[in-house]
């Protein structure tokens, strides 16, 4: 009689285990899922910011640790800027670079697929002081073969934007081509390599510079450790009535065959 009391504990107890774990595991779930989604949500929602607004603030700070604005200019048909960023490559490495965008104000002509071969819009940059030109989508490896103008259509995120890392100090200018290969406008740009960390923030912060989203600004924009919290109640509501119905299923159905 003892052996079956120990024997049927046992089995409660195992039983709440598993439950304990199926419960953690849906915890897991809703916490990654919800994080995922909500990130996702929020940074196409940065992203029609430079499309409906023109503006291209939100963007930048949120692609970067550290940035400050060289230039921006309008045309009839676009909007360009010019930046100075440090990006994070990973968890204590940084990266200087030039992020050069520009917008559509209007419809504008643009590749239709990736395999459109006639496509001349391109970046190019020119150092000032040798006249030198220091980087070209034209014949850089990654944007070469690629038609950039694609980038305006609906299908992709509606503007172009791109990055060249900064190896040494220079000011130039930035020619912005269109798809028939005109000069649309041209930018000043400014080299300079920063060696970042989270120490020297009030250092470029005097220089003009500005900090980029943190994580926990991005997650207090996003109201995810709320967003998370609701998940998980429906997520753990859900699983357990699953659970319990089951086996109440389970005992009923034991029940009437023991009849």
């Amino acid at each position: 009689m003892q052996k079956v009391k120990e024997g049927n504990l046992m089995k409660i107890i195992f039983r709440f285990i598993l439950v304990l774990l199926g419960a953690f595991l849906i915890l897991y779930i809703a916490i990654t899922s919800t994080s995922y989604a909500e990130t996702n949500k929020f940074s196409m929602e940065i992203v029609e910011t430079v499309n409906d607004e023109k503006d291209f603030y939100k963007f930048v700070k949120y692609q970067t640790i550290l940035f400050k604005e060289i230039e921006i200019k309008e045309t009839e048909q676009y909007k360009m800027g010019t930046y100075l960023v440090v990006s994070q490559v990973s968890n204590d490495k940084y990266k200087t670079e030039n992020l050069l965008i520009i917008v559509p104000k209007q419809d504008v002509k643009h590749a239709a697929t990736r395999t459109v071969d006639n496509d001349k819009t391109r970046f190019e940059i020119i150092k000032e002081s040798s006249n030198e030109t220091i980087f070209d989508t034209k014949t850089s490896l990654e944007h070469k073969d690629f038609p950039l103008s694609l980038g305006y259509s609906n299908d992709s995120i509606g503007f172009i934007y791109i990055s060249f890392e900064v190896k040494d100090t220079y000011n130039g200018t930035v020619n912005f081509y269109d798809y028939e290969g005109s000069l649309i406008e041209e930018l000043n740009i400014k080299g300079e390599v920063i060696n970042y960390n989270v120490t020297n923030n009030n250092d470029y912060i005097n220089k003009g510079f500005e900090l980029g989203y943190t994580v926990d600004e991005i997650n207090e924009m996003i109201g995810l450790r709320q967003k998370i919290v609701s998940q998980a109640l429906i997520y753990i509501s859900i699983y357990l009535v699953l659970v319990y119905g089951s086996y109440a299923a389970y005992i009923i159905i034991k029940k009437v065959k023991n009849k």
